[in-house]
């Protein structure tokens, strides 16, 4: 997979659910958890490659993005978590 697809499948880990949260708050609460159920499992779809991919053996940062023309917030200048890097070049 190339960094596009990455990006792409770390965008959509984010969207899915602040997605999903927003139609919850707009349905009734019967239909907000099937709203939930689906875009828990549409995160977990997305997340499969990923992990599968992941490789426990490998010493560098696995799955980084760089972000080109964009600039780091002012605490920080990478922001690192569970085996993934998002830095600002």
């Amino acid at each position: 997979m190339t960094n596009d697809q990455f990006f792409s499948l770390a965008l959509t880990l984010l969207v899915l659910p602040l997605a999903g949260a927003i139609a919850m708050y707009f349905v009734a609460e019967s239909t907000a958890r099937w709203i939930a159920l689906a875009a828990t499992l549409a995160d977990l779809f997305v997340a499969l490659p990923l992990w599968w991919l992941f490789d426990p053996q490998a010493s560098q940062m696995q799955f980084t993005e760089h972000v080109a023309g964009s600039r780091p917030l002012p605490f920080t200048t990478a922001w690192v978590s569970m085996g993934s890097a998002y830095r600002w070049s």
